[in-house]
């Protein structure tokens, strides 16, 4: 019943949204012409009667808006999606390097892939390069270690993981036979901020040497 009458008043809604906007051009409309054809003095109660308009306008938008959440969370989990369970177990996480910029970012933290990661489910970390430089992937890591992550899974999640989630394990990823032969050598753990690169080889050839 409950679901029946929000599937009806999402109908409502999308009339009225279509209405609230033509409403709106109507008002910005008026108010620019009395702007330039009435004088001031009589167009401040104009002025303050618009605001009042904009106000209500503004309530029935986040009406609508919470009509339309309500209904998406009564809603049944699609096939199409369920079927998709294993897909979502096998994510990238990232970029956590940075700033709390937009909303979907307000509780981001580097623990997150290490609670994934206890919990069996396979992630990646990812720099989203160039927003954030990919040189910075295993300070990255090593930050998910600080946060509670092991530090073989974090070493895991900037190698052969993103290489299974992306499906080219069978080239890249590990040190294995048979594999590109992609290799850096460091003076030290790749996750010590003190450690630089002594060699790196693409293909088995070396293409830096300090």
């Amino acid at each position: 019943m409950l679901n029946n009458l929000l599937h009806n008043l999402i109908q409502l809604s999308k009339e009225l949204i279509i209405t609230l906007v033509l409403l709106q051009i109507a008002l910005l409309l008026i108010k620019s012409v009395i702007r330039y054809l009435v004088p001031k003095s009589v167009s401040l109660g104009f002025r303050f009667t618009f605001k009042a308009i904009k106000f209500i306008l503004l309530q029935l938008y986040a009406l609508i808006l919470f009509i339309v959440k309500l209904y998406n969370q009564n809603q049944p989990v699609p096939q199409k999606q369920a079927d998709n369970v294993i897909y979502l177990k096998h994510r990238a996480r990232g970029p956590s390097f940075g700033s709390r910029s937009k909303v979907e970012l307000k509780h981001k933290g580097f623990d997150t892939v290490g609670v994934l990661s206890k919990a069996g489910i396979k992630g990646a970390i990812t720099t989203d390069s160039p927003v954030v430089p990919l040189k910075y992937l295993p300070l990255c890591a090593a930050l998910a270690v600080k946060e509670g992550m092991e530090e073989e899974e974090a070493l895991k999640a900037i190698t052969i993981n993103a290489a299974e989630i992306l499906g080219i394990e069978d080239r890249v990823g590990s040190l294995e036979v048979g594999k590109d032969a992609d290799i850096v050598i460091w003076n030290g753990h790749p996750f010590d901020l003190r450690a630089t690169v002594e060699y790196t080889l693409i293909d088995g050839k070396v293409v830096y040497k300090r």
